[in-house]
């Protein structure tokens, strides 16, 4: 996809990006068909996708998570990771389950 960014204090520039989604299969599908998230009421899917700069070059990204809107951490990676993350109750971060039970395990 190309984008092109236009603010009146600076000059456009642009960007070209390769985005990739897909639905998981294997150990991603076994979990969602799992039923203890029937149990619970839970329909996860096994859906991602990422989003690379691949120009111009040279410049670095700082990967986000997004969980359908952005979250304001870092990956640490160099691209963006798009999926239905458990999020904590503020949107900051990703719940990551240490300290859950039930279905909020499942869900982490």
């Amino acid at each position: 996809i190309d984008v092109r960014v236009s603010d009146s204090a600076a000059s456009p520039s642009a960007a070209r990006w390769l985005i990739v989604q897909g639905m998981g299969a294997g150990r991603a599908l076994e979990i969602c068909l799992d039923p203890a998230c029937e149990r619970y009421g839970l329909t996860p899917i096994p859906w991602a996708g990422v989003a690379a700069r691949v120009m111009p070059t040279g410049l670095a990204t700082e990967g986000r998570p997004y969980c359908l809107l952005p979250l304001p951490s870092a990956t640490g990676l160099p691209v963006h990771v798009n999926g239905f993350f458990e999020v904590s109750s503020n949107r900051r971060d990703i719940w990551h389950g240490d300290d859950t039970i039930g279905g909020g395990r499942l869900r982490s």
